[in-house]
């Protein structure tokens, strides 16, 4: 009886997951079209919806949010997005062009030049994925991404003891 209750449950929640996954879809879907059509606030809205629905989001999701995140002036969260969507999927080459013209964006600007405050890069691009000691002469190691994301694009940002950055790959 034990087993019979225990596959009822596995079987009542595959399909709850597979309704969510369904419904991410259709606002996936809804969400792209809006894009294409240049109304990015209900695209924000519909995809928002999909990534709650699929907290794992597809890097396509993820990506297609950061692009109206940028469209209309949220270049951090854009940047996020654009982030989580490589780190889902390291080959989806338009998150990788996103994400590298978004840290073009931000080196252009002034926020992620030598001299910048770290509290400054945080404001703008938000927590590094990973910070990691390096020495005493050096500080720390910042990391955008992932480890084959910065290989490629983002490489990382070297603080010294005054909270300033002293290097930028």
């Amino acid at each position: 009886m034990q087993t019979v209750c225990a596959s009822l449950i596995i079987l009542a929640l595959s399909l709850l997951s597979a309704c969510g996954f369904f419904e991410a879809d259709a606002l996936y879907k809804s969400g792209s079209q809006a894009l294409e059509r240049g109304e990015y606030q209900e695209c924000i809205q519909q995809l928002e919806k999909a990534k709650a629905l699929l907290p794992s989001a597809s890097s396509v999701i993820r990506n297609n949010l950061g692009v109206c995140y940028d469209q209309v002036g949220r270049k951090k969260d854009a940047f996020y997005e654009y982030r989580q969507a490589v780190i889902n999927n390291h080959q989806n080459n338009a998150a990788l062009k996103n994400f590298h013209s978004n840290w073009k964006h931000f080196k252009q600007h002034g926020i992620l030049v030598t001299g910048a405050s770290a509290n400054s890069i945080i404001e703008h691009m938000g927590e590094p994925d990973f910070k990691k000691k390096a020495s005493d002469e050096i500080g720390e190691i910042w990391g955008y991404g992932n480890d084959q994301m910065l290989v490629i694009w983002a490489r990382h940002t070297l603080e010294n003891h005054n909270g300033k950055v002293s290097k930028i790959d």
